[in-house]
């Protein structure tokens, strides 16, 4: 039974998406690989007001959009696909959780702290992938790791990345 107290079916993501923004946006490391474009951006200092401007810019984005022909601003799109009824609850659905990096290609290869080369999509994969996986999210589940594969974008020659998909099983 409904209940307008509760959030259930399709207003799970909604109600779960600030908490998800909010992790990554915590990330000290995660929040430089997204606004600095030089080949260190883990060498500089992240202030409050850069912070609060991940979300507010969109480098941080949860509406399933980018604009494809900036080419000098990273971002992660976090959405949702893949509703699917649940065995246990019809008043909530299993999905996927969908994250899709998209970086310049210009400023794909940084330093990391040990002075190697590595591709900046990637580096901002394993850190969303640290703070997702395996993680349970009020009213949307628990992330599993599902899959990953390179975004391209076949009219655009600047802008390239990877998309990583969660399994949410709701256990409620």
């Amino acid at each position: 039974m409904y209940s307008e107290t509760k959030k259930t079916d399709f207003q799970c993501p909604s109600a779960d998406i600030e908490t998800i923004s909010k992790t990554l946006i915590a990330s000290d490391d995660l929040c430089k690989l997204l606004y600095f474009t030089d080949s260190k951006p883990l060498a500089h200092e992240l202030t409050d007001e850069i912070r609060a401007s991940l979300f507010d810019d969109n480098y941080v984005s949860i509406i399933p959009w980018t604009n494809a022909d900036t080419k000098e601003k990273s971002n992660i799109v976090i959405s949702f696909d893949n509703f699917m009824p649940t065995i246990t609850n019809s008043l909530f659905m299993d999905s996927t959780l969908i994250f899709d990096i998209m970086c310049p290609r210009s400023i794909w290869k940084i330093k990391d702290r040990q002075n190697k080369t590595v591709l900046r999509p990637y580096e901002i994969a394993h850190l969303v992938h640290k703070l997702v996986d395996g993680k349970r999210f009020s009213g949307i589940g628990t992330a599993v790791f599902s899959n990953a594969q390179s975004i391209i974008i076949p009219a655009n020659e600047y802008v390239g990345g990877l998309s990583l998909r969660y399994t949410l099983t709701n256990n409620a």
